[in-house]
């Protein structure tokens, strides 16, 4: 919806982090204080928020291309990518079901994307790139729930992201109106809730 209202996709990528980042502001002040606040492990958040800002406005800009279903179905090329990477980056075993769950999901985005057999649409590439970020994203949120609680792994992201987005502001702002406002903070609010428990799965379970 923001995007056909003519909002730009990285404004709208830097408010959903923006916004998120003050959400889980004073959760992350009651949890850990002022002083617990910058990160214990700042090179692991910045790739982390700079892989998700990468699929977001990868899956954003593939929406201007394709239907959200067909987007969708292309962007979920991801967890097939984390069951691969976990055996390899996180030394997770992966057993023979997950090996042929992954090879059953590589050929069915196959089938949806039909390569050589229908005119190239710049929205498969950019949804299968936002599937490849958001994989990448998740490795490392495993990679961190070892050792990071949940929300502070929601929050530094967020912060580490909205910082990295605030440059471009100057050459793209367009002042929203208010339900756009509503809109974006809506979007933030929903994005933060769904990465947070992605954060706190992931300190139970295996990322594969």
């Amino acid at each position: 919806i923001l995007a056909e209202e003519g909002v730009p996709i990285l404004q709208i990528v830097w408010a959903r982090l923006s916004f998120g980042a003050l959400v889980t502001l004073p959760l992350a002040l009651h949890k850990v204080g002022v002083a617990g606040l910058l990160p214990r492990r700042p090179l692991y958040h910045g790739l982390r928020a700079g892989f998700l800002a990468l699929a977001t406005f990868s899956f954003f800009s593939a929406l201007t291309y394709l239907p959200i279903a067909d987007a969708l179905a292309i962007f979920f090329i991801q967890p097939l990518i984390v069951t691969v990477l976990s055996a390899f980056v996180l030394k997770e075993r992966v057993g023979p079901r997950r090996w042929a769950a992954v090879a059953i999901g590589f050929v069915g985005t196959l089938i949806i994307i039909r390569p050589g057999l229908q005119d190239f649409n710049p929205g498969m590439a950019l949804a299968f790139a936002s599937g490849t970020c958001m994989a990448l994203y998740m490795l490392i949120t495993r990679k961190l729930a070892r050792a990071e609680a949940a929300l502070m792994t929601t929050f530094h992201t967020s912060l580490l992201g909205a910082a990295m987005m605030s440059a471009c502001l100057p050459f793209l702002w367009q002042a929203p109106d208010a339900p756009q406002w509503g809109l974006l903070l809506l979007l933030a609010g929903i994005a933060v809730f769904g990465h947070f428990l992605i954060a706190r799965a992931y300190t139970m379970a295996e990322a594969s």
